[in-house]
């Protein structure tokens, strides 16, 4: 209630402004069911994967079961990894128990990355991209709109574009002004994969 003050609104005298918010996107980085995606090491759970037991809509529901379920299936999967961090840093450990009573024989463990090597650069996303992406694949989608976010410099608002123009028809949340129905031909997950092209996947 202090936020909605601080912005200027008092709910007792007039009723506070909503505006629809959109999912511009339904899906994520794909995964098997142990939270593996296609790059050694890297899991993915939540909000972020797309793990195949969601369907058209993704519902809050189906996201704190997948974070919760494959949460914890990516933490084991990790720890138990061979040529993990996690399964170099135990070797190590042990490697150093073994020799604890000769300090000067201690196994070192192994030279790790620094973490800040890991981090990509900060992506910011501006106020001018939020309304380039609401005005051109918001609620209602059209092709010339979604072509134009296309091109745009900053790669989630253009993969956003790519996929939705890629989807000739309407689907949950997905709905285009120049296609209003489902199309059986578009019965799948469209999945960008490394080194290859926009692809339709029918999984099972």
């Amino acid at each position: 209630m202090a936020e909605i003050v601080k912005a200027g609104y008092d709910p007792a005298i007039t009723p506070v402004p909503v505006s629809p918010a959109a999912h511009y996107t339904i899906g994520g980085i794909v995964t098997d069911l142990s939270a593996r995606t296609d790059v050694a090491h890297l899991y993915a759970a939540g909000e972020c994967a797309a793990t195949g037991v969601h369907g058209a809509n993704r519902l809050a529901s189906n996201s704190l079961l997948e974070c919760l379920v494959f949460g914890r299936r990516a933490a084991l999967t990790a720890l138990d990894e061979p040529g993990s961090t996690f399964a170099a840093v135990d070797a190590a450990n042990a490697a150093d128990a073994a020799n604890s009573a000769d300090a000067a024989g201690a196994v070192a463990p192994p030279a790790r990355e620094p973490v800040a090597a890991l981090i990509p650069d900060e992506r910011i996303v501006t106020d001018d991209v939020r309304e380039h992406v609401w005005r051109d694949a918001g609620v209602m989608r059209d092709p010339a709109a979604l072509a134009r976010l296309a091109l745009s410099p900053d790669p989630v608002a253009m993969l956003v574009a790519r996929f939705a123009l890629a989807r000739h028809e309407s689907r949950g949340v997905h709905y285009r002004i120049d296609a209003t129905e489902p199309d059986p031909a578009f019965e799948g997950h469209f999945v960008l994969r490394p080194g290859r092209e926009l692809t339709l996947e029918h999984w099972t």
